[in-house]
């Protein structure tokens, strides 16, 4: 699969939510460029015709480790906030916004967030 060559080669990321439904997958970058990389290594190099529309997030954070699904699930998200999984199955949030990121950590202290992936656990019960 020519998406999960690009996820593990670092060219993107790929996010999944974790809400049911669609299983359409949200792809994540730093910037415009690389979403214009994937889908020219798509066509290109793997035939496919991506169909790639704008989502609504700017910023994504892990979840640490001591971050029960419990905890997470009793937890109000708020708007602009979607909860999903990365490609290894790690826990993330998905923001809408910068502010919105700093005043989930500051109404949640107890949720520690991470800018950048943590390793390879999972979300514990």
């Amino acid at each position: 699969d020519g998406l999960a060559q690009l996820v593990a080669e670092g060219v993107i990321q790929c996010f999944t939510s974790r809400r049911g439904g669609p299983t359409d997958r949200i792809m994540g970058a730093v910037g415009r460029r690389q979403f214009d990389v994937m889908e020219h290594r798509l066509i290109h190099e793997y035939g496919a015709k991506p169909h790639l529309e704008p989502a609504p997030f700017a910023c994504v954070r892990w979840l640490g480790p001591e971050t029960t699904d419990a905890a997470l699930q009793q937890t109000h998200l708020g708007s602009g906030v979607l909860q999903a999984q990365d490609d290894r199955g790690l826990p993330v949030l998905l923001f809408d916004s910068v502010w919105a990121t700093d005043y989930f950590a500051r109404q949640h202290p107890a949720m520690t967030l991470h800018a950048l992936s943590s390793g390879p656990a999972t979300l514990s019960k």
